[in-house]
């Protein structure tokens, strides 16, 4: 079972603003087996489209244009 190494806080954004979130240290696995990672929104569903993950450099990425809460 994959643990928390680096807690990610939260994080606050300004409208027109890029923000970048970077997931690379944040998990490991005790055993030492390769992890992959999922991004969605905590109800499941896929990310809104303001965001964009990157799976080869673990970031998350993007600009708000309006006000939203995630």
């Amino acid at each position: 079972i994959p643990i928390i190494v680096n807690k990610i806080p939260n994080q606050v954004v300004r409208i027109g603003e890029k923000f970048s979130i970077s997931f690379s240290n944040s998990f490991s696995d005790p055993e030492g087996a390769p992890l992959t990672l999922n991004v969605t929104l905590a109800d499941g569903s896929p990310l809104p489209s303001v965001f964009q993950y990157s799976t080869n450099s673990q970031k998350l990425e993007g600009t708000f244009t309006e006000s939203s809460r995630y």
